[in-house]
C-alpha cells in the first residue's frame, strides 16, 4: 500500500462516464464497418497477445524503471533481468498498441496509458498481473468446458475451486486482492457519496477486504461506524489502512465465513462486488445469513454492474465470463435477477441507485 496521505480520485459523473464511453463504442463501430471483417476477426484472435505483454511489463515495472526518464532495451534489460533483444522486440510491439512511446534516438519512454501500470497509479499493475497469470490463462483456455457445461473451467483445469486455489497459493491470491482493491479504490468515492449512508448508524462491510471502501465511507461519513467482516489477514491490512484514513476508532473488526454466519449488530449490511462470484445457490446462502443478522427494515446495499439491455460499455459482459469462468459459477445480474434473489431470501428491493462510474447501488430492506 502506498505510503503517505490518501488522496481520493476524482470522481466524474455517471452521465460524463457513460457519455464517453457510448461515444468510444460508436467510434469503434463505425471503425469495424469500414474494417475487413478477417481483419477484425484476426485483432479478436490475437488478442491474448496484447495480455501477455501488458502482463510481462507489469511484472517487470517497466512503467516505473521509465518514470525518470527514456532507457534504451539494453538499459532496461540490465536493470531487469530480461533479454535485451526479446525486451526490444515487446516494447516495439507495445509502442505500436499505444502503450510506451519510443524516441527517436530509439529509446523507450512512458506515455499516458503505460503510467497506468506504475505502482502508484490509480489502477496500478495488479489488473495485468492478474489476468495475464499462467494460472489464469490456463482457465480461459478451457472455455469451451464453461460454455458447454456451464462449470467453472478454473476447478476443471486446477482440481480446486478459484478461493481453495488463492488459499493454498497466497503470493496469487495477494495480487488478486490487490487487483480487486484497485478496482474498489476507483469505486470508492461513488459509492460513498450514495445519500443512502446519511441515515445509517452502522454500516458493515461484508467480505471488505483491505477497508478500502469502508475507509472512504467513513471518511465521507463523519457520523457513521463501521464493521468490517472478512478473513483475518485481511483484517490487518484493512487496519492499517483505516488507520491511515484517521477513521480506525470508529470500526469494529470480525472474522468468519459468510457461508456459515454474518456478525449482527449494524443497521446497514454492505456487499460490494461479491455475489457475483457465486451462483445463484451460493448467493442465496449469503444473502440469507445477512438477513438473519438483520432486523426488520434494516438495509441491505449491493453494489454491482448491472445487466442491461444496451450497456454503454462492454465491461459488463466481460466481466460475466470472468466470473462464469473463473470463480464459482458466478454471474452478472439484472435488475430482476437481483429482485428474484432478494424476495427468496428475506428482502425487498426498495431503489436502485445509479452510482458515478458504471456501478450501481441496489438498496433492499430486511422484512
Amino acid at each position: 500500500m502506498p505510503e503517505g496521505p490518501y488522496t481520493p480520485p476524482p470522481n466524474p459523473g455517471r452521465f460524463v462516464v457513460q457519455s464517453m464511453l457510448a461515444l468510444r463504442g460508436a467510434l469503434l463501430k463505425v471503425l469495424d464497418t469500414i474494417t475487413p471483417p478477417e481483419l477484425t476477426v484476426f485483432e479478436h484472435t490475437v488478442a491474448v497477445m496484447r495480455t501477455q505483454m501488458v502482463h510481462v511489463a507489469a511484472k517487470l515495472k517497466l512503467a516505473d524503471q521509465l518514470e525518470n526518464g527514456p532507457l534504451s532495451a539494453s538499459e532496461l534489460a540490465q536493470r531487469t533481468g530480461a533479454n535485451a533483444d526479446a525486451l526490444e522486440r515487446m516494447m516495439r510491439a507495445l509502442t505500436q498498441i499505444g502503450v510506451f512511446r519510443r524516441e527517436r534516438d530509439g529509446r523507450f519512454a512512458n506515455n499516458r496509458v503505460s503510467r497506468v501500470l506504475r505502482k502508484d497509479a490509480l489502477g496500478g499493475p495488479a489488473f495485468p498481473e492478474y489476468f495475464g497469470s499462467s494460472y489464469h490463462a490456463h482457465a480461459w483456455a478451457e472455455l469451451e468446458h464453461t460454455v458447454m457445461t456451464g462449470k467453472s473451467a478454473f476447478d476443471r483445469v486446477h482440481g480446486v475451486s478459484f478461493w481453495d486455489y488463492c488459499e493454498k497459493h497466497p503470493e496469487h491470491g495477494h495480487v488478486f486482492g490487490e487487483a480487486m482493491s484497485r478496482l474498489t479504490e476507483l469505486d470508492a468515492p461513488g459509492v460513498a457519496s450514495a445519500s443512502v449512508f446519511r441515515d445509517v448508524k452502522k454500516v458493515c462491510d461484508v467480505a471488505g477486504g483491505s477497508g478500502m471502501l469502508l475507509s472512504e465511507i467513513l471518511a465521507q461519513h463523519p457520523h457513521l461506524s463501521g464493521l468490517l467482516f472478512d478473513q483475518p489477514a485481511r483484517i490487518e491490512e484493512a487496519r492499517a489502512r483505516l488507520r491511515q484514513r484517521n477513521v480506525l476508532s470508529r470500526c469494529e473488526f470480525a472474522s468468519g465465513d459468510f457461508f456459515e454466519a454474518v456478525p449482527s449488530g449494524a443497521d446497514a449490511y454492505l456487499l460490494k462486488d461479491i455475489l457475483h462470484d457465486w451462483d445463484d445457490a451460493r448467493s442465496l446462502t449469503i444473502l440469507k445469513n445477512c438477513r438473519r443478522a438483520m432486523s426488520p427494515k434494516q438495509r441491505l446495499l449491493i453494489v454491482e454492474l448491472l445487466v442491461t439491455e444496451q450497456p454503454p460499455y462492454p465491461m459488463v459482459h466481460l466481466i460475466d465470463m470472468e466470473v462464469m469462468t473463473v470463480c464459482s459459477e458466478g454471474r452478472q445480474r439484472t435488475e430482476e435477477q437481483f429482485r428474484a434473489l432478494l424476495d427468496a431470501s428475506g428482502f425487498h428491493l426498495h431503489k436502485v441507485h445509479p452510482l458515478p462510474g458504471l456501478s450501481t447501488l441496489v438498496e433492499a430492506a430486511a422484512t
